[in-house]
């Protein structure tokens, strides 16, 4: 089965002192997917928070550096 799931993450700037970049992607496909595709993007080295939004926004993941990860209890 095939969900609507919005990713949103944040990196570090390039420059010193530069804001944060905040992303946004809308990622069609299971949870387990979404999941896999923020653990992946929490290996790189300026990576600071993944979420995995459902559709009507509820939080049902966030992601750590190094692929820590702390599931919903909804």
């Amino acid at each position: 089965m095939s969900n609507e799931h919005n990713i949103i993450w944040v990196n570090k700037s390039e420059r010193k002192a530069g804001w944060p970049d905040f992303r946004e992607q809308v990622f069609t496909g299971a949870f387990n997917e979404a999941l896999d595709y923020v653990v992946t993007l929490a290996k790189e080295a300026r990576f600071i928070l993944g979420q995995i939004l459902s559709s009507d926004g509820k939080v049902l993941a966030t992601v750590a550096p190094q692929g820590n990860i702390r599931l919903s209890s909804e």
